[in-house]
């Protein structure tokens, strides 16, 4: 199982920005993905299964992975998890659909990955549960301001605001745009 520190910051994002202008930026990677979660065991400690497909004019071939995901610590400015994952089979995907916590909505979503400034940029347009972008950035220091590309215009940062993770999208606790503040 690949192991990782996620250091991450998460931005909520206008819906008025468009995949055709994020699709030509340079070195731009799209994925679809689909993501479930299984039934807790621990506290702390969510587990997911996710299809994810890279989308290319010549391939367009599946990946499964299974995922946790451990809390280390979280403020307003920033997100640090212990993150595990791994690849399964289609069929291991299938089982754990079959098992998932039903109490949880499935995540359906666009996501393309943005390299720029020796950071990744990864733009999520989810199509379900709810209507609802969000920019991650991962390992953007504290104090500093993402410089996305102009045709994706940032409301606000929610990387303290667990309502925004998709665990919470999936339990249909995100707000969405309801408490939107644009910043100036």
């Amino acid at each position: 199982m690949a192991e990782q520190l996620e250091v991450e910051r998460k931005f909520l994002v206008s819906l008025e920005t468009k995949t055709i202008e994020v699709v030509s930026l340079p070195g731009t990677v799209i994925k679809k993905i689909d993501q479930f979660y299984l039934h807790r065991i621990t506290d702390g400690v969510e587990r997911r299964a996710r299809r994810s497909m890279v989308l290319t004019p010549l391939v367009m071939s599946p990946k499964y992975q299974k995922g946790e995901k451990v809390l280390i610590s979280r403020s307003a400015e920033m997100l640090n998890r212990d993150e595990k994952e791994q690849d399964i089979t289609e069929d291991k995907y299938w089982d754990f659909m079959s098992i998932r916590d039903k109490s949880l909505m499935v995540i359906y979503k666009d996501r393309y990955v943005i390299p720029r400034n020796n950071l990744k940029y990864e733009l999520d347009f989810f199509r379900e549960p709810l209507l609802l972008i969000l920019l991650e950035v991962e390992h953007l220091p504290q104090g500093v301001n993402p410089n996305p590309p102009d045709c994706i215009k940032i409301i606000r940062e929610v990387t303290g605001d667990e309502r925004y993770e998709n665990y919470q999208i999936a339990a249909g606790k995100c707000p969405g745009y309801a408490e939107q503040k644009t910043l100036t």
